[in-house]
């Protein structure tokens, strides 16, 4: 999963335009700044979400703006009893480790996994559904992306058989 953009307002990074030379946005590094989410489930390493070269966008009302480019591993239980006419559901989660639930909440900008510029279609699988939740993990704030999986049994026939 690339190029899903994440949007907080950041209160401390805030300003009056007027007082600096008419200057709405900004642009700083990921290194500079605090970012809200790490990969935490499933996984095959914990790691924060994008890179070094990424870019957060913050505006005049501490709007910040974060499009992580990362390629991010992941694994998900399969259930092959009726294979290869399954259906699976994998749930990739981030939380904001580190920061009680009432310091961050995430929550996402849709009830849908919004894959029209990063997804690429597989062709084994074809993707059935989406949805996008936020829900409390013990003390922290945990977004999760639930994706809908139909194995195309066409594909195992021809490639497989």
């Amino acid at each position: 999963m690339a190029g899903f953009a994440k949007k907080w307002n950041d209160e401390s990074m805030t300003w009056n335009p007027a007082n600096y030379g008419c200057t709405f946005q900004i642009m700083t590094s990921y290194d500079d700044v605090w970012v809200p989410l790490i990969l935490t489930s499933p996984f095959d390493d914990v790691e924060s979400l994008g890179t070094a070269l990424n870019r957060i966008r913050y505006y005049a009302d501490g709007t910040a703006i974060w499009i992580p480019v990362a390629l991010v591993k992941s694994t998900c239980s399969v259930d092959v009893e009726i294979y290869p006419f399954d259906t699976q559901t994998c749930t990739l989660s981030s939380t904001a480790t580190g920061y009680a639930l009432s310091e961050v909440f995430i929550q996402p900008a849709t009830e849908e996994v919004q894959v029209d510029t990063t997804f690429s279609e597989n062709p084994m699988w074809e993707l059935v559904d989406t949805k996008a939740k936020s829900e409390p993990l013990g003390n922290y704030s945990q977004v999760s992306f639930i994706f809908k999986l139909r194995r195309r049994p066409a594909y195992v026939f021809v490639n497989v058989v």
